[in-house]
């Protein structure tokens, strides 16, 4: 409803009115707002979780900077898992690639791992700079840190009871 709006009010501002800065700002705004509804339920995890997790390295391959391979390596067998646990499993996976694309300055990211009937085992891992993980990561200490790429990935983790462990080295990458 929000964007229909939008469009709708953009539509009736004429040039006499309207400031082309209200129309670029229009556009802006639509152009986040169809990013925002697009990323609620991606439409290939009606597919199962594996086909969504391809769609999600093909779009941020076309995003990586110049030289990053962004690569799945990931089986999946038998049927999906309930819906919010796929979709929770998605979210988790692009924050932790993200994080990697904009900290680690990575030539390779490998999303890989198996995707069966009572099991979802994924690993993000590159090749960038990596950091000083320390020994036990946690939400709070996250937070303090101001880590929040982290800590909403912990968080995220903590809604489906899924377990996330951080192995990284500065020099070394991040798994």
């Amino acid at each position: 409803g929000i964007l229909n709006s939008l469009i709708n009010l953009k539509m009736r501002a004429d040039g006499r009115t309207a400031s082309q800065e209200f129309f670029d700002q229009c556009d802006l705004l639509i152009g986040r707002l169809r990013k925002t509804v697009k990323g609620l339920r991606p439409a290939m995890l009606n597919y199962g979780l594996r086909f969504a997790l391809q769609s999600l390295v093909d779009e941020l391959s076309d995003n990586a900077p110049d030289g990053t391979a962004v690569c799945l390596e990931a089986e999946a067998e038998g049927a999906g898992h309930e819906s919010q646990l796929e979709l929770h499993i998605y979210r988790i996976t692009p924050l932790a690639c993200e994080n990697a694309l904009r900290h680690g300055a990575p030539k390779t990211l490998v999303i890989r791992g198996r995707i069966e009937p009572g099991s979802i085992d994924l690993t993000v891992e590159d090749d960038g700079q990596g950091f000083e993980a320390g020994a036990a990561l946690d939400l709070a200490q996250l937070v303090s840190r101001k880590q929040y790429g982290l800590a909403t990935l912990f968080a995220r983790a903590a809604l489906i009871g899924a377990e996330v462990s951080v192995d990284s080295a500065v020099g070394a990458g991040t798994r």
